[in-house]
């Protein structure tokens, strides 16, 4: 965990308002499951290859994703309030797939696994909304890197042989398997 994470003790009205549009009426009865904090600019929040099992709902701020392919950064898209981070390894406890890195400050609810398990058991109705919510996301996720896979291989205008064509095929892996690219 990276060591300039503020905790907060408040949600601000507008953090408040992001929670209950992605939450509904599941937003109040989840806060004692969850705490909240702020990511300065240029921090990484999660790192690739690393193990996490915290799940993040952005509430403000602005966070990017990337992956380290052949040795290069590429950028896998922009995360903004609103969407969740974290997923695949609060789920499965696995490492993370690629590095978020906060490009303003950001402020997050966080849920750990231990967390969603002790919610699973005192408030089932309430984690079956996150875990929903959840994965709707993801497959959302998947339908589009998808279709830029089926882009990439079945690309009309390609000179190259699709095996060389992997630009499209990383970006497109990189956002299936990180719950933070844009949709």
């Amino acid at each position: 965990m990276p060591t300039n994470l503020q905790k907060k003790s408040k949600i601000t009205p507008e953090h408040w308002a992001q929670v209950t549009e992605v939450l509904g009426q599941y937003s109040e009865r989840l806060l004692p499951f969850t705490r909240v904090i702020e990511v300065s600019a240029g921090t990484d929040l999660l790192q690739e290859g690393v193990h996490h099992d915290d799940l993040y709902l952005v509430m403000g701020g602005q966070l990017e994703a990337s992956r380290q392919v052949a040795g290069s950064n590429i950028s896998l898209g922009t995360i903004h309030p609103g969407q969740w981070l974290g997923d695949v390894c609060v789920i499965d406890q696995g490492t993370a797939t690629a590095t978020i890195t906060a490009q303003r400050v950001s402020t997050l609810l966080v849920l750990s696994h231990d967390q969603l398990v002790e919610l699973q058991n005192q408030a089932p109705d309430i984690a079956s909304a996150v875990l929903m919510r959840v994965t709707r996301e993801l497959a959302a996720r998947l339908r589009h890197s998808t279709a830029v896979i089926f882009q990439a291989v079945n690309n009309d205008n390609a000179s190259e042989p699709v095996a060389q064509n992997t630009a499209w095929v990383n970006r497109a892996m990189g956002w299936l398997l990180c719950s933070e690219a844009q949709l």
